[in-house]
């Protein structure tokens, strides 16, 4: 019987949960400082729930990679084919692809900035340079969020059903500047106006526009607030007389 050294592993952990599950949880930092203790932690915890490829097949063969570790890489591990040398990060295809940080600081980053904690907190807590990185990964999930919510519109007011008076939508208008990927130099910006339903943040919509003309806003906002609704805005003039 062979004694030989183990076949590598072609998967990170045995079982995964569908990411959504998350969304069952109330984690709280301590959850998460338990959770990242080292990196191979992380690492199973981020595959547990599909936020990383849990395998990588090889895009040259097909064939399932094997999971090694590499002490040169950041996160101390690779997918490697055994056939055709071709490797990749354990990060690849994620949302943690192209960073450079540690991934229990991008964690402990995430956690704090949806806290609403100031720039300077998310950057202490986890550990990251201020003036770079910890701004540029603030930039970068707010795009993130603002992508999100493009990508899910909702129908803003109307009328409450308990109280059976006008619900009040607040609307605005701002430009982003953003970098990509969290680094490198500053993009153009954009207009992106948006509301959200007072006393309910969740109900919110966000849309990108080339500008702020009253042709732009006025179709926007009709199509996503309800008829009824109390608008209220920043005075800009092209919000004059909305009719739903």
């Amino acid at each position: 019987m062979s004694r030989g050294r183990p076949s590598a592993s072609t998967i990170i952990v045995n079982n995964t949960q569908p990411t959504y599950d998350l969304l069952l949880f109330e984690l709280n930092h301590r959850d998460f400082v338990e959770i990242t203790v080292t990196t191979q932690d992380t690492v199973n915890w981020l595959a547990q729930y599909q936020l990383i490829k849990n395998s990588m097949k090889c895009e040259n063969c097909s064939t399932d990679c094997r999971l090694l570790s590499d002490k040169s890489r950041l996160d101390k591990l690779k997918w490697k084919c055994k056939t055709c040398n071709f490797s990749k990060s354990i990060r690849d295809g994620s949302f943690f692809s192209h960073s450079h940080l540690e991934l229990k600081k991008i964690l402990d980053y995430i956690y704090f900035w949806a806290l609403n904690s100031e720039t300077i907190i998310c950057s202490k807590e986890s550990r990251s340079d201020f003036k770079k990185t910890s701004i540029d990964w603030g930039n970068f999930l707010r795009d993130v969020c603002v992508k999100w919510v493009e990508d899910h519109p909702c129908s803003l007011g109307g009328i409450n059903p308990e109280t059976m008076l006008p619900i009040v939508v607040e609307v605005d208008e701002t430009k982003y500047f953003h970098r990509k990927y969290a680094r490198g130099t500053w993009h153009e910006g954009h207009w992106v106006v948006g509301g959200k339903e007072r006393g309910n943040p969740r109900n919110i919509f966000l849309v990108e526009v080339p500008d702020r003309s009253r042709d732009r806003l006025i179709p926007i906002i009709q199509t996503h607030v309800q008829t009824g609704s109390i608008i209220c805005t920043d005075y800009w003039p092209a919000y004059n007389r909305i009719e739903l």
